[in-house]
């Protein structure tokens, strides 16, 4: 076990390397600059050359990628070229917490709702049920967040009113947000709970525990909910990841002051450093759920560690 996390990691440990390159570079060859005005003169032109050099903009490509690397092994990202005198670090630290209840509130939700309607739906005898799962499936699957955000605002905030559609101040705030984010991975799980609990009810093992004179609320707990949620978690560590990063134009929709706002607002200026910490936040978080998801799947299936 320690052998295959050690393994994960260091796999983690290079793709985060080869992340934060590429974006190094890439935002350094992209033509443009945060300080570019239309302002031609020679003032305006020498006052252009004092900020690059302030923040070591004049210097080579090559200088300065080693210079920000060290500055990433003493735990600095650098001051943000818009914000003056903000530090992204603070930037971040200041909009994370927001993004990260928002998306940890979207994941139970998730999680809870879709293993509810997976495990229901693959019991379920009627017609009714399956039809209902496979509509909400569906339309999780199908429509945008965007578009069932900006529907559930019309209808529940606008018309009936009967939600805040600004901001996250109150706990029927996060109601319209969540919903948005959640019912693709509802969608997605409802199905991977489905086809794996039924799977596993096949196999030999639940045959086996039945005639043993359990009951099949009884077998289904002890040992085919363990065995289906292996897919479940599998999912589970990328779903957190990209609930954190999806959350961008729900964010800019609800007008949500958290990382989605922020990674706009920097892209637009051409804010390299805070483009470049909000990249490597949000790789490394995307990186550690992954490592994660991939120890809790070898902790439930220890043929997995041995396959990898």
């Amino acid at each position: 076990m320690v052998k295959y996390v050690l393994k994960r990691v260091l796999i983690g440990i290079l793709t985060m390397l080869v992340l934060i390159t590429a974006t190094f570079f890439l935002m350094h060859i992209i033509p443009g600059s945060p300080f570019i005005s239309d302002d031609d003169t020679a003032a305006a032109m020498k006052a252009y050359e004092a900020l690059e050099a302030k923040y070591g903009l004049d210097k080579p490509y090559g200088e300065q990628y080693i210079i920000y690397m060290k500055g990433i092994l003493k735990g600095e990202l650098g001051e943000s070229l818009i914000r003056k005198g903000q530090k992204v670090v603070d930037i971040i630290a200041r909009c994370a917490p927001v993004t990260a209840k928002l998306a940890a509130t979207a994941f139970i939700f998730s999680m809870v709702v879709g293993i509810t309607l997976g495990t229901i739906a693959a019991f379920a005898k009627r017609r009714l049920v399956n039809g209902v799962t496979m509509v909400i499936s569906t339309i999780g699957v199908s429509v945008p967040n965007f578009l069932i955000g900006l529907g559930l605002m019309i209808f529940f905030g606008v018309k009936l009113k009967l939600v805040p559609i600004i901001g996250l101040d109150t706990v029927s705030s996060y109601i319209m947000p969540t919903i948005a984010l959640s019912l693709h991975p509802i969608a997605m799980i409802t199905r991977l709970t489905k086809s794996s609990m039924q799977e596993v009810m096949r196999q030999d093992y639940m045959t086996l525990a039945r005639s043993k004179g359990s009951g099949k609320l009884k077998v289904i707990i002890r040992h085919g909910i363990k065995n289906a949620m292996l897919p479940v978690v599998t999912y589970a560590g990328p779903l957190i990841a990209s609930l954190m990063t999806g959350s961008f134009v729900i964010e800019s929709l609800f007008s949500i002051p958290g990382i989605g706002a922020e990674y706009v607002s920097s892209v637009s200026n051409r804010d390299y450093f805070l483009i470049m910490g909000l990249t490597i936040f949000l790789g490394l978080l995307i990186i550690i759920c992954n490592i994660l998801s991939d120890i809790v799947a070898a902790m439930i299936d220890p043929r997995i560690k041995v396959g990898k």
